[in-house]
């Protein structure tokens, strides 16, 4: 039973009440700290009154241990955040994990010091009201002060070499060469492989502003993992995070190419080198995630049948960089290529042999179906550099390579494929998703049902009639 005792000011004023209850002895037979809470005694309240709800809260309170949702009460977020994330990792794709070390920066500095059962609801609305502010984003940009495509041809270096050295991907050297400003850790990856001082070789600039809905709601679902964790191993009564009141997602338009430019830009790809022409013909015609495109092995690939088994994508990542990896779902799908594809795959097949011949014992190995000039993995961002300067030449709209992922989901859905065959084939995890994603779409696609609907049995029919 639990045990409860007053505490009264020096004056003899009743002020709260203790209530402890009795944990038992450890394996060692010492005796155990017990559990313990106070019931503070509102300003008004009679003595008798007090008693009485007293001995409510220590019922509940005595429940409460027996069913373990008490814990020791003295665990910090930020220690238990640390236990979760390890406990996590197991089972997490490496860039998830990463992210989660970068959200927590924030997070432990306005709720990391306080114990798990002490924060609230309110706590977290004024943590996510915070991250909303002008200027919570305290970003320094780096800008380089010197020529970089001088520097890497002093080197004796490609720009696709450096990149491979440095770690840096060919689409973040562009930008810098540009004057666009990057991150610091990117300046000091070129510093270090150019042996160059960060100091004089950039120019630091700060950048305020404020945090997007989306990142917020980041924040949000990783505190709310972390709460479901304790909620779970009871050192909680219940999830705050799910009681808070975090802001909604930001809805934005998948942007994507109409028919037209798609028709262009297939009428300029053959002028381009087979090997992108080829990347990005799949890009079009798969709707596959540029990861997926660049982890693609020829032992997937059935020429055969026109399938390619889609079960693994490329990613980059701090630990270890460029590293095979599953699909973003984990999920393995086999997406069918037209004919068409079939015969441009075969013609690429055959010149990557040659590349292969032509460069003997440098030759790498990989069984990639798109490689670098030595047969190794091909750098992501490399196409996305490539895009940019390939649409400044013919002077097309300005292209990434996720906008063809959309574009092929908009052209199935205006041609009437239903919605289930559109999300299995973008392998989506949920219909749901593509709903959320492609809605505008599909809201466009069904208005013109309806005008089709109409000009055949109303407009079109009633005048035939007549």
């Amino acid at each position: 039973m639990a045990n409860i005792q007053e505490r009264r000011s020096k004056d003899g004023k009743l002020i709260s009440y203790s209530i402890r209850v009795h944990r038992g002895r450890d394996a060692a037979g010492k005796q155990l700290k017990p559990y313990s809470t106070t019931f503070e005694v509102p300003e008004g309240w009679s003595e008798q009154r007090a008693l009485k709800e007293a001995n409510k809260k220590a019922v509940l309170f005595e429940k409460e241990c027996h069913d373990g949702l008490v814990g020791d009460g003295k665990q910090t977020f930020q220690k238990y955040a640390e236990y979760v994330i390890m406990l996590k990792e197991k089972n997490q794709k490496i860039r998830t994990a990463e992210r989660y070390k970068e959200l927590l920066v924030r997070i432990n500095q306005a709720i990391g010091y306080m114990r798990l059962v002490d924060i609230r609801p309110q706590h977290l609305n004024a943590f996510y009201d915070n991250l909303s502010e002008e200027g919570i984003r305290n970003d320094d940009r780096y800008f380089c002060k010197f020529d970089l495509r001088q520097a890497i041809k002093d080197l004796g270096m490609t720009k696709k070499a450096f990149s491979e050295m440095s770690g840096l991907s060919i689409a973040a050297m562009d930008s810098m060469r540009a004057g666009n400003g990057v991150r610091k850790s990117s300046a000091e990856a070129v510093c270090k492989a150019l042996n160059r001082p960060l100091k004089g070789s950039f120019d630091a600039s700060n950048t305020k502003g404020r945090l997007s809905n989306k990142t917020i709601l980041e924040h949000h679902r990783l505190i709310t993992l972390i709460f479901n964790q304790a909620e779970k191993e009871m050192l909680v009564p219940y999830n705050p995070a799910r009681r808070s009141t975090p802001p909604k997602a930001e809805k934005t338009q998948a942007n994507y190419f109409q028919i037209d430019d798609l028709n262009r830009m297939v009428d300029c790809l053959e002028e381009e080198p087979i090997k992108f022409k080829a990347i990005v013909h799949l890009m079009m015609l798969t709707g596959c995630r540029r990861g997926e495109i660049f982890g693609l092995k020829w032992s997937k690939v059935d020429l055969e049948n026109g399938i390619l088994n889609i079960d693994a994508s490329l990613i980059k990542t701090k630990r270890n960089g460029i590293e095979d990896s599953t699909t973003k779902t984990s999920k393995n799908r086999l997406v069918p290529i037209p004919p068409e594809m079939v015969a441009l795959l075969k013609e690429y097949r055959l010149w990557q042999k040659k590349e292969k011949l032509a460069n003997g014992d440098r030759w790498i190995n990989t069984d990639y179906v798109f490689t670098n000039e030595i047969g190794g993995a091909m750098h992501p961002d490399g196409i996305n550099a490539w895009l940019i300067k390939f649409s400044e030449r013919h002077g097309l709209p300005h292209i990434n390579p996720h906008a063809f992922r959309h574009s092929y989901a908009s052209v199935l859905i205006s041609k009437g494929i239903d919605i289930v065959t559109v999300s299995k084939t973008l392998g989506h995890e949920a219909v749901s998703t593509t709903t959320d994603i492609y809605a505008e779409m599909m809201k466009q696609a069904s208005e013109q049902a309806s005008e089709t609907i109409a000009d055949a049995l109303i407009r079109n029919g009633r005048k035939k009639a007549k």
